[in-house]
């Protein structure tokens, strides 16, 4: 990693820590708040492929996420509103040129059932790989949306995981349901921009070594093998930092009942990573799984996520079916 991106990396994550969004640009390329991208900044080495379409119609998606311009804006979490709108099918379609202009590099897929994306985020100017997160988007609501990331570099595509993923499907746990944070209906530019953010922190955690910003981290056993000292405690949103919060307690609790109750409770004793359908896909291409494929199992329940809830958020009814345990 150069030195100007790991500037910058150090920056966003002490802004993210201290409870503030940075800016989200087109593309994924996120800042410091207060910030202006120059696209000419992001990167040749990133946007050299040939010009294409940025969507296809029913089929294969590989090779159709092909760099198209667009101006750069900012974009803030507070972007994320419901369309109030009862018939997500034309909801989430006519959302698709936002999409787009927001993120060229995205591909769909739709059917009946429901709408697959594959979108490229640059996460970073200049960074030597990109996020892609495969999106599987369902027409009927209490079906959530579930989306999985992946690294990806010209030579390898590499999950990101499982640090705030879900069990057991290993999908994106980028904020809690249950906070309101986005809604089914809402602004799927706002849900790609919160992909983006988790991939930042993961990230920030592979570099710099510690995840940034408030969590949710409800297990025992998780605490202890996920956090470090300097981290926010996971335990309630407002919490202080792990070494004085909770740690303490982890440590003298009976190891073999926490271990037992994330990895056999939570966990159902299975590792979290994505279904074989999502990976043959984001590694070898071509045609996305049968939609019924990208439906939730009923005994998926939402774990650990990000971000605290929006000022004034009011619980959804999908939030609350998205809370339901086995």
């Amino acid at each position: 990693m150069i030195p100007a991106v790991h500037r910058q990396l150090q920056a966003i994550g002490s802004q993210i820590d201290a409870g503030e969004y940075p800016n989200v640009f087109n593309d994924g390329v996120i800042a410091p708040k207060g910030s202006i991208v120059d696209r000419e900044t992001l990167g040749a080495e990133k946007y050299d492929e040939q010009q294409g379409p940025c969507g296809s119609a029913a089929g294969s998606w590989q090779g159709a996420a092909g760099w198209q311009g667009s101006s750069c804006r900012s974009r803030t979490s507070g972007d994320a509103k419901p369309s109030g709108s009862g018939r997500l099918r034309e909801n989430y379609l006519g959302q698709l040129d936002a999409v787009f202009a927001a993120y060229p590099r995205t591909a769909v897929w739709t059917s009946n059932e429901g709408m697959w994306l594959a979108v490229d985020s640059a996460v970073l100017a200049g960074l030597d790989r990109k996020a892609t997160f495969l999106i599987a988007v369902p027409f009927q609501h209490f079906q959530p949306i579930r989306a999985w990331a992946f690294w990806t570099t010209t030579v390898s595509r590499t999950w990101i995981g499982p640090r705030h993923t879900n069990a057991v499907d290993g999908s994106i746990c980028a904020f809690n349901p249950s906070e309101g944070t986005w809604k089914i209906g809402g602004d799927l530019v706002a849900l790609i921009d919160q992909y983006t953010m988790w991939v930042f922190c993961h990230l920030h955690l592979e570099i710099i070594g510690w995840w940034p910003g408030r969590q949710t981290a409800e297990f025992v056993y998780e605490r202890l093998t996920e956090l470090k000292d300097n981290e926010w405690c996971g335990c309630r949103p407002d919490s202080g930092r792990y070494a004085e919060c909770c740690k303490e307690a982890d440590l003298a609790a009976d190891r073999f009942q926490a271990a037992m109750q994330f990895v056999g409770g939570f966990l159902k004793f299975k590792p979290r990573q994505p279904p074989a359908s999502v990976s043959r896909l984001i590694l070898g291409g071509g045609e996305p799984p049968a939609f019924e494929q990208a439906k939730p199992n009923s005994m998926l329940i939402v774990g650990s996520c990000l971000y605290p809830a929006k000022a004034g958020a009011k619980l959804s009814d999908a939030a609350r079916w998205a809370m339901l345990r086995p």
